[in-house]
């Protein structure tokens, strides 16, 4: 068998093996290759004259200039020593192979270089002799599959159990001031007031960054509207506007869902958007996770909601999509193997 043949032959095999693989990861339980989706990411700008932006661009939510981005946080009882299991559960946390990697995994963004360095240079600060052993963390339910994939790993790198509760992170925060967990975790920053409740309760709160995410607004897949204005938005949420014709739609009424109060997501939202410091709409539908909006607004015409950016990718089947793109790209130097061995036409 000559180069040519040779190249060709192992090429090939090499893209069906792909393809294979790829079409493995992103089937569904039915069998079909990104099912069809009933929901869809709507575009934002902050005004009728601004840049569109996507929660999926990554740049643009680093920067601001997606308008609804955020940090995701995890509040600690002091800076641990390095002798602490919850000094190695954010180490392993903030560590680019690890806990940071699957933050990608969960659908959100890792945290940029430099706001990574000041969370590892924070940790290397050590001042508390904290507990060794099993630890409890608490709260956001936004960040649950993310903790979860992290007290996995942490588990299998360390032995160490981490034991999470949800409830949202106002819940999680007030289980930390009151010692029922070790660790809080929020997708708000902690309050002026609680910081206060907790220095009252004897707590040094040491706030980190853990991950970056771009609150995605959701509406039904067929609804004409594809892209909205902070204020547009605004309107939405306070019930000023009721109708999609009102926005640039067809004549449907808006069905609003979105978190309850004790909700990271909830805070964030009011402060990103209700500018005005007015209420959300009496009409808005309230759940406790990201999880539970997502169907309502796939099986309702009328339908918006906001979620974390990892739900919205899987509510859109956008991480599948991703994926087999990612696959069609690394078979692409296989496919040019020839032509860069000088063996093309």
């Amino acid at each position: 068998m000559d180069k040519k043949t040779m190249y060709i032959a192992v090429g090939i095999i090499a893209i069906i093996v792909i393809a294979a693989v790829g079409a493995t990861l992103v089937l569904n339980n039915n069998g079909s290759i990104n099912p069809e989706k009933n929901a869809k990411i709507v575009l934002l700008k902050k005004t009728s004259s601004s840049p569109t932006f996507s929660p999926m661009d990554k740049a643009a939510v680093y920067n601001g200039s997606y308008p609804l981005s955020r940090y995701l946080y995890l509040y600690t009882d002091g800076i641990p020593n390095s002798t602490s299991s919850v000094y190695k559960w954010l180490n392993y946390v903030l560590n680019t192979s690890t806990g940071q990697m699957q933050v990608q995994d969960a659908g959100f963004y890792p945290l940029q270089t430099v706001d990574l360095s000041a969370m590892r240079a924070q940790l290397t600060m050590g001042n508390t002799n904290s507990l060794t052993g099993s630890f409890k963390e608490g709260g956001s339910t936004t960040m649950a599959e993310l903790t979860n994939l992290w007290a996995a790993g942490f588990k299998n790198a360390t032995g160490i159990t981490v034991t999470v509760s949800l409830g949202g992170s106002g819940t999680g925060i007030a289980n930390f001031i009151n010692h029922a967990i070790d660790v809080a975790q929020s997708s708000r920053v902690m309050s002026a007031q609680e910081r206060t409740n907790a220095a009252a309760a004897g707590i040094n709160v040491t706030e980190w960054k853990v991950a970056v995410d771009g609150i995605a607004i959701l509406v039904f897949k067929d609804n004409p509207v594809n892209v909205l204005t902070l204020p547009q938005l605004e309107g939405i949420f306070n019930g000023t506007y009721t109708n999609w014709n009102q926005v640039g739609g067809n004549d449907q009424s808006i069905s609003l869902f979105g978190r309850d109060s004790a909700s990271g997501t909830y805070a964030s939202f009011k402060d990103l958007v209700l500018v005005k410091k007015e209420n959300y709409a009496s009409s808005m539908l309230q759940f406790n996770s990201n999880a539970l909006i997502v169907p309502e607004v796939e099986n309702n015409a009328g339908g918006v909601g906001y979620v974390g950016i990892g739900y919205a990718k899987e509510a859109t089947g956008t991480a599948a999509q991703t994926l087999l793109t990612s696959f069609v790209a690394m078979a692409t130097p296989l496919q040019e193997l020839d032509f860069v061995m000088g063996n093309g036409p």
